[in-house]
């Protein structure tokens, strides 16, 4: 089975997708009937969430008796993006091909002429219609040139991967034996007994309490590596900017600590940074069961940057005034460049940081006005290689590296946020000397909204362990 998902979209799309065929492939084990099945499935994800609406829109045009050239296009008039990855859309083409398909290859084939990102929705649908039919129910001259050979990708090295689908099946049972045993879960697996579950349904709220988690926030159970039983549960939320901060910048840090013992906790909880870092410090704590607690902690990183930087809570549990026990919860911050940006207003410039690739005029200026925007910044590269320097956009846009324009597309592109697929305007190869070099973009909204994403990443041929990786080791402002 393969089944794939990407999650380039808008923040809790790509989750709730993979939520939404989680359930109804899980499913299929106990139900065969396709309207039960995705029912089941939307009862998974928020009702209005943009997955969910266009699954609902695209059940009732099919209740109505739309075509299914006329149903893509009605999805992609009410529901679509300039994102060939946007999952909402690719979802809904994929159930498309399941309710319009007259047969296992009708089927694909009109999930993959809807367009798109096509291997993600052939390879999901695929992936339920062989649990439904089972290898019997499919045709012999798609399943023949597959044969039984397990193939994974080049860029995977270091992987047992299985020889055949029956290693491969071998493996599966064998692993989720083990899962099914940790996790308690009363579900029998043996060759000579249809599957059974005694476990009670779960109830909606477990459900709906993953869908009002906070993306950028870390969970630990206490101590590390409890499943059962944990004698607390630590939070640590990053903000709305995410685990990300620029040298020099201030950043607020929340930790929750909950008591989940059913006896008192005391101690201390303490924030340890990295060396020339600001605002370290510690909370004495005293919960009782169920109880929690919230700790705010400005802290400063030092003036200079890295990739990424290793801070940690270390949560001391006292006993009769002694420590009991000591815990260190480690987590990654990683560098957010620094940008210097100017707007159409021409108005003065403003230094940013940017918490990632995308360079986010709108929110940082506050404006939405059409004209040319303005961003500079440096790039440090620790040691000389070949790059493919992508300055990504749905507009024109300009990119200067060192004052010589390397990057000079001037038409409206279609948005293609992927390393291996980005309009060829709007990328180059070359070799980067190693060293601090200067870099300048220039973007023109013009209607539409402002995308830009610059970034670095590896060529096509390398030797290990892929073609087109980030570099992460090369410092943007620094």
């Amino acid at each position: 089975m393969r089944t794939k998902m990407r999650l380039w979209t808008m923040p809790g799309e790509g989750v709730y997708g993979e939520m939404f065929f989680a359930a109804l492939e899980s499913a299929i084990f106990f139900e065969k009937d396709r309207e039960r099945l995705i029912e089941t499935g939307m009862k998974h994800i928020p009702g209005d969430c943009r997955t969910a609406l266009a699954l609902r829109d695209l059940l009732r045009w099919h209740r109505e008796g739309k075509d299914w050239k006329e149903a893509r296009e009605l999805v992609l008039e009410h529901h679509g993006d300039d994102n060939f990855t946007d999952a909402p859309q690719n979802i809904a083409f994929t159930i498309l091909g399941w309710l319009y398909g007259e047969s296992f290859e009708d089927a694909l084939l009109k999930t993959v002429n809807c367009g798109y990102d096509t291997d993600c929705t052939a390879a999901t649908l695929g992936a339920i219609l062989g649990m439904l039919l089972g290898p019997e129910g499919l045709p012999d001259r798609w399943v023949r040139p597959v044969g039984r050979r397990v193939v994974v990708s080049p860029p995977i090295k270091g992987f047992p991967a299985p020889k055949d689908l029956e290693e491969l099946t071998r493996r599966t049972i064998r692993m989720g034996k083990q899962i099914l045993a940790y996790w308690d879960s009363g579900i029998l697996i043996h060759p000579d007994m249809p599957t059974s579950w005694r476990r009670p349904e779960i109830s909606d709220n477990t459900v709906k309490e993953l869908w009002d988690r906070e993306v950028a926030v870390n969970r630990y159970l206490l101590p590390q590596g409890t499943s059962h039983c944990p004698e607390a549960e630590l939070e640590v939320g990053f903000g709305q900017e995410g685990p990300a901060i620029g040298a020099g910048q201030r950043k607020t840090l929340h930790a929750i600590l909950t008591n989940r013992s059913t006896v008192s906790l005391s101690g201390s909880l303490a924030l340890e940074l990295p060396e020339g870092w600001k605002g370290s410090g510690a909370m004495e704590i005293s919960l009782q069961p169920g109880e929690s607690v919230r700790w705010d902690r400005e802290i400063r990183a030092a003036s200079f940057a890295a990739a990424s930087y290793e801070l940690a809570f270390r949560w001391i549990r006292h006993h009769d005034r002694s420590v009991w026990a000591s815990q260190r919860v480690p987590f990654t911050l990683v560098n957010a460049p620094k940008w210097t940006i100017a707007g159409p207003d021409g108005d003065e410039e403003q230094e940013v940081f940017f918490p990632g690739n995308r360079l986010d005029w709108d929110n940082a200026l506050e404006t939405r006005k059409d004209g040319i925007y303005r961003a500079r910044t440096t790039l440090y590269n620790p040691s000389e290689r070949k790059v493919r320097l992508i300055a990504a956009s749905g507009s024109p846009i300009t990119l200067k590296l060192n004052g010589q324009a390397v990057i000079a597309c001037k038409q409206t592109m279609e948005f293609m946020p992927a390393y291996h697929r980005a309009p060829k305007e709007q990328w180059v190869e070359f070799n980067l000397p190693a060293g601090m070099h200067g870099v300048e973009v220039e973007a023109l909204k013009n209607g539409c909204p402002l995308q830009v994403y610059v970034l670095t990443v590896a060529v096509r041929e390398t030797l290990a362990p892929g073609p087109y990786y980030y570099y992460t080791d090369i410092l943007w402002g620094n």
